[in-house]
């Protein structure tokens, strides 16, 4: 997964369906490792509202999580699916680690616990200076337009949990 850092309402949708796709396949076994540019970006959730919230007087969407780093929403999102990731390193040598996983979740889920390791590096941030290569399997889960759905997101938990099951039950299909 690659960004740019101009940090618009659509690029960080983008970014945050591709993390969560990413993340996804990981746990179904599909993929070895997500890639990010730089862990410290900051997510601005305040933008991520849909639409009919924005021209809206509802104030609870997210309020009290106006951003968040790309870093903790990796590890949210895995903890969504049942992976505890842990990072460690700096700047380019950062990477997230496995180091726990809940059963229950992966049973809730219907993932296979087979396909996660602990140990095992499913985080890394990218080397600016390598080519980057577009799987086949990620090809055919792209999200076409990166808009969220006109539905009320609370907070950023129950955000990442809306993403995960949906996008769980279309690469199921």
């Amino acid at each position: 997964m690659l960004f740019n850092n101009n940090n618009s309402p659509s690029t960080e949708i983008c970014i945050i369906h591709n993390i969560v796709r990413d993340i996804i396949l990981i746990a179904l076994g599909s993929e070895n490792r997500l890639y990010v540019d730089d862990l410290e970006f900051h997510l601005r959730l305040e933008d991520l509202k849909p639409i009919s919230q924005q021209d809206s007087d509802i104030h609870d969407v997210i309020a009290t999580e106006p951003h968040v780093t790309i870093r903790e929403f990796v590890r949210l999102t895995f903890a969504e699916v049942g992976i505890e990731i842990e990072f460690c390193g700096k700047g380019q040598l950062e990477k997230g680690v496995i180091i726990d996983i809940d059963e229950e979740q992966l049973i809730l889920l219907q993932l296979n616990k087979e396909n996660i390791k602990f140990g095992h590096t499913v985080v890394k941030v990218n080397d600016r200076n390598a080519e980057t290569v577009k799987s086949p399997i990620k090809m055919e889960f792209e999200i076409e337009d990166c808009r969220t759905q006109d539905v009320p997101i609370h907070d950023l938990q129950s955000f990442i949990k809306y993403l995960v099951i949906t996008d769980l039950n279309i690469m199921r299909k």
